[in-house]
């Protein structure tokens, strides 16, 4: 068995054995990079999770952190345009926005949000990335735009996203203080 495999199988027995931040080291060597970076995520411990990602070549997971968690606009914007590379649709465009809504720098945001609620609303694998949803409400929650998030929640529930209902419901609660009257149809996904 090879190093990372050995490593690897330590990260699944601290796993197993409830210390996750242990788990998460051990995946890191084991060069299991995303799974490093959930771990630490999960744990609160962004500035780790940001560099697994990073050298695990998921700048865009790693630019999020540091801007979202971290509030370190400038290191988000370093990891993201680090060098060329292909971005997933949007993701970029996403954490500029928040890049530039942390700095008090925002333009007129309006014709990304437009564009994100028409591929959510689309059934199918455009906009499938779940990061596309949540980036892009965590973006209208920090502009305070609820109106906006809830115009976000409604295109993936249209476009039949699972679990959007679910999660619109306990973003409006946690913000709101009230959940959105759903009908029951929308409510089972």
């Amino acid at each position: 068995m090879t190093d990372e495999g050995l490593w690897e199988r330590a990260a699944h027995c601290y796993e197993q054995a409830g210390v996750p931040v242990e788990a998460a080291r051990c995946y890191r060597e084991a060069r299991a990079f995303r799974r490093a970076g959930e771990l630490y995520a999960r744990e609160g411990l962004f500035a780790d999770a940001a560099d697994a990602y990073e050298a695990g070549s998921q700048p865009w997971d790693a630019a999020w952190l540091l801007v979202h968690h971290l509030d370190d606009p400038s290191a988000a914007r370093r990891v993201l345009f680090a060098e060329h590379r292909t971005t997933p649709r949007f993701l970029a465009d996403l954490i500029t926005l928040r890049c530039d809504i942390a700095e008090a720098a925002v333009g007129d945001p309006a014709p990304l949000f437009a564009e994100v609620r028409s591929a959510l609303a689309e059934v199918g694998p455009s906009a499938a990335d779940p990061r596309v949803e949540l980036w892009a409400v965590a973006c209208a929650t920090a502009l305070r735009r609820f109106d906006v998030a809830a115009l976000l929640f409604a295109a993936s529930v249209t476009g039949r996203k699972p679990h959007a209902a679910h999660r619109w419901q306990a973003w409006s609660i946690a913000h709101l203080g009230a959940a959105p009257v759903l009908p029951e149809s929308v409510r089972r996904d």
